[in-house]
């Protein structure tokens, strides 16, 4: 035996083996569990209402559209006037019941109109609850 304090050369292949099998005895089940929560919490927005801010085009726009097509009540928030009627007449065209609420509000969400109207969402939000 060596003064390291191994036996000649010959090392065990055992904890090498065991890392992998920990590692995967870790992550299987934590892959497993995440799957099986988000298949079985699904979110349904059909009859919630979503305020979406940047709702007159790209991400804000799709998102509105897709909450829109799941039944949702979706208010959009921009500043650019024009983009957003144009955002709200497409919203329109994707609607699934006439009760669903569709609106559009212009502002800038740093502004006095979006603090008074983050109240009036608030209150909204809550009445569908």
């Amino acid at each position: 035996m060596s003064a390291s304090g191994d036996s000649g050369g010959m090392q065990s292949s055992a904890p090498a083996l065991t890392v992998p099998a920990l590692i995967l005895g870790a992550i299987v089940p934590l892959i497993l569990l995440s799957k099986m929560w988000f298949v079985s919490k699904k979110w349904a927005p059909r009859g919630k209402h979503c305020f979406v801010t940047g709702g007159s085009s790209g991400t804000g726009i799709a998102l509105a559209v897709m909450l829109v097509q799941h039944g949702a009540h979706v208010s959009i928030v921009a500043r650019n006037e024009e983009r957003l009627q144009t955002a709200l007449s497409q919203l329109e065209k994707h609607r699934r019941s006439s009760d669903q609420i569709i609106e559009a509000y212009s502002f800038a969400v740093d502004s006095e109109a979006a603090a008074a109207f983050r109240h009036e969402a608030w209150v909204i939000a809550n009445s569908f609850s």
